[in-house]
């Protein structure tokens, strides 16, 4: 397992962490749990750590899974996403 930060091409601002098997998987679980058209083509994802024990698993702010790995969510006060 592989966490993975999603996001649109074109708007890298907004993303989205994701625990997949792949990248691709990561991007299609995260447009289909906004979605039903599954339509992934236009969004990136980008490996953030490797071989992460675990199930797969679309990442809210709060989880604790990102917290054990020191990762979180940016924030409206923060200038740049931090890892």
């Amino acid at each position: 397992m592989n966490l993975y930060r999603v996001y649109p091409r074109f708007d890298e601002e907004w993303g989205c962490f994701v625990f997949a098997e792949a990248r691709n998987k990561a991007r299609s679980r995260l447009v289909g749990h906004f979605s039903e058209d599954h339509e992934y083509i236009d969004f990136n994802a980008v490996c953030v750590r490797k071989n992460v024990p675990g199930e797969p698993e679309i990442c809210a702010s709060d989880c604790a899974r990102l917290e054990e790995l020191g990762i979180r969510y940016m924030t409206d006060e923060d200038e740049e996403w931090e890892e």
